[in-house]
């Protein structure tokens, strides 16, 4: 048996701090051939690399029948080899040197007690490169005081310094040490604890640890026992066990050791391994493998008739394409709350692509499947009702398998296709819905005054008057006069109202809405014939506008008519970073721009606009 006694400062420490394995190989052929006790040098994992003669003598082997060996392979008793590797595991340099009392038995003979001394080699970065063990011979001392000793005081030491929880019991399940390691991990005190039985600390409602310790009494050791326990404080806390039998100096078992280790943060992460295994991570519900183990399971089950609904969110693209992924996140898992809102216990919901969805039925039939889609259609209602900003829609279709003699892969292929038809019958319908909520939040948007953009349709229609369009050309100017700005619908508050000087990256932002405007007026059938419009209204006469970079004539009239009334209009009044322009000062500088920014011949029109029927001078 082995034990930690008190620290003490020895001649030997001097020696552990001067070996130097690779440059002073004449010092081992001296401690070889002179030096009267145990030397035993281990590299970091524990293995001998090197043992002197008096050692060979001791274990009555060569060194190079041990060499690379663990030491606690050689060294220990079987029973105390899993205590010793959780000891070195654990050894802190800075408590070195230690002294350390065990028990070695060579080929099954008489053991043989020694007093080790335990120190560390360092680099110069406090790593540690060896061990280095120095030990006598003490088993005459021990046998002569062998009756005066208490055999659980050998373990009380380590118990109480150990960095891991040991504890230490009678053959009747019965505490009789507890560490500060355990109190630190459990939270009760020895003096809570002893003498009482371990399973009441440590949860054993279903007798895994009392079967163990058992086991441990007759000589087993255990090495994986898990158990789910709760600490003092009432937290949860997840332990690996290890029990081994503790002997005394006949053999005898006496008493068994319990060392616990704290796995909650693996546990922790198992856990979430094994839910993202089935999970959506974004939307919480089951994913696609979950949904396809589950159908394979209910095929020839006892649950027919089996109803799935295949479901895909629309306009996803839309919403992705317009207020970017985060939105689009958010959009999904609003519709997964929904749909997860309204099933049964029984019932399975997942999402199995990007914006599909599935939900198989066990135990429903044809007019039950239909109903409930009947009520998925009515709560998706009531949720637009509330939600005005940027409703949901959602495409639907269903089959049912009423036996085990059709496929439910193939159930579920017939409902996929069922969910394409009735998308195909509501695609401009959803998308409709979705733009209309759009441009509701267009008009009413804050960036967006309602005065100016009367001015900026005014202005642009006499404008397009003086410049002589044709008839459906004033139409899709006048429409485009009170859209343009749609796009800024996705542009953040805080850019749109910064009071101070826009970065390059907040002008990239800005810049996206002529697109973002393209893709909302692209959507619609109502808008459609203006999309191009709408992303070319930010060109300029040079060519060195946005985002295509055209130049003059490729410009749209419509546009080039646009980007002067939108530069005036915005000059003469009050914005976040500036103070509004007179009337004169803006035109002045719509002059200025002729020829670069704005279309002369337009600028000169809208001059004689402004001075005749504005009296501009």
């Amino acid at each position: 048996m082995f034990k930690i006694v008190e620290n003490k400062q020895n001649d030997n420490n001097k020696l552990t701090t001067m070996l130097d394995l690779e440059k002073r190989k004449n010092l081992f052929q001296v401690i070889n051939d002179f030096i009267d006790c145990i030397i035993v040098i281990l590299d970091q994992a524990g293995r001998i690399v090197y043992c002197n003669n008096f050692c060979e003598k001791l274990i009555k082997m060569k060194f190079n029948q041990i060499q690379g060996k663990f030491y606690w392979d050689i060294f220990c008793l079987t029973e105390e080899r899993e205590l010793y590797k959780a000891f070195f595991a654990m050894i802190d340099p800075t408590q070195c040197p230690v002294e350390i009392e065990s028990q070695v038995s060579v080929n099954q003979g008489p053991a043989s007690t020694i007093l080790w001394k335990h120190n560390v080699l360092q680099d110069q970065n406090g790593t540690i490169d060896y061990h280095v063990l120095s030990g006598k011979d003490i088993t005459a001392y021990q046998q002569a005081n062998r009756e005066l000793q208490d055999i659980g005081e050998k373990y009380r030491t380590i118990i109480h310094v150990s960095p891991v929880s040991v504890i230490s019991l009678d053959t009747n399940c019965m505490i009789k040490s507890w560490s500060a390691a355990s109190e630190k991990l459990l939270g009760w005190t020895e003096n809570n604890t002893l003498d009482k039985d371990i399973c009441q600390f440590l949860n054993d409602q279903n007798g895994t640890l009392r079967y163990y310790f058992e086991k441990a009494i007759e000589g087993n050791i255990t090495n994986d026992l898990e158990l789910a326990c709760t600490r003092k404080n009432g937290s949860p806390v997840n332990l690996s066990i290890f029990l081994s039998p503790m002997r005394d100096h006949s053999g005898l078992v006496e008493g068994i050791v319990l060392i616990a280790l704290d796995i909650t943060e693996r546990k922790q992460i198992e856990e979430r391994l094994k839910y993202l295994s089935f999970h959506d991570s974004l939307t919480g519900i089951y994913n696609r493998s979950y949904f396809e183990n589950e159908l394979e399971k209910l095929e020839g089950s006892r649950e027919y008739p089996v109803a799935i609904i295949s479901a895909d969110l629309d306009g996803l693209k839309l919403v992705n394409d317009i207020f970017g992924h985060k939105e689009g996140d958010q959009y999904l898992k609003s519709c997964a709350a929904l749909l997860q809102n309204i099933l049964r216990d029984s019932d399975i919901l997942a999402r199995v692509g990007g914006d599909e969805f599935a939900l198989i039925l066990p135990r429903t039939n044809q007019n039950a499947a239909k109903k409930l889609i009947t009520r998925i259609r009515n709560l998706f209602d009531q949720y637009n009702e509330e939600h005005t900003k940027l409703p949901l829609s959602i495409s639907l279709g269903m089959a049912v398998s009423n036996n085990s003699k059709n496929f439910l892969e193939d159930i579920y292929t017939e409902a996929d296709r069922a969910m394409y038809k009735d998308k195909l019958q509501r695609s401009n319908e959803s998308r409709s819905k979705i733009v209309k909520a759009l441009l509701s939040s267009h008009f009413n948007y804050d960036g967006i005054n309602e005065g100016e953009n009367e001015e900026v349709q005014l202005f642009s229609f006499k404008l397009g008057k003086s410049a002589g369009l044709a008839e459906n050309q004033m139409a899709d100017l006048a429409l485009l006069a009170q859209i343009y700005n749609l796009g800024k619908i996705a542009v953040p508050d805080h850019i749109l109202n910064k009071k101070g000087k826009l970065t390059e990256q907040e002008w990239e932002v800005i810049r996206q809405h002529v697109e973002k405007g393209y893709r909302i007026s692209y959507a619609s059938p109502e808008l459609s014939g203006i999309a191009d419009l709408l992303l070319k209204y930010r060109e300029k006469w040079d060519g060195s506008g946005y985002p295509l970079g055209i130049k003059q004539k490729e410009i749209p009239p419509e546009c080039r008519i646009l980007s002067i009334v939108d530069a005036y209009i915005a000059m003469i009044n009050d914005r976040p970073y500036r103070k509004a322009k007179k009337a004169n000062e803006a035109l002045e500088e719509i002059k200025y721009f002729a020829g670069t920014q704005f279309d002369p011949e337009l600028v000169d029109k809208f001059s004689t606009i402004l001075q005749n029927e504005a009296g501009i001078l």
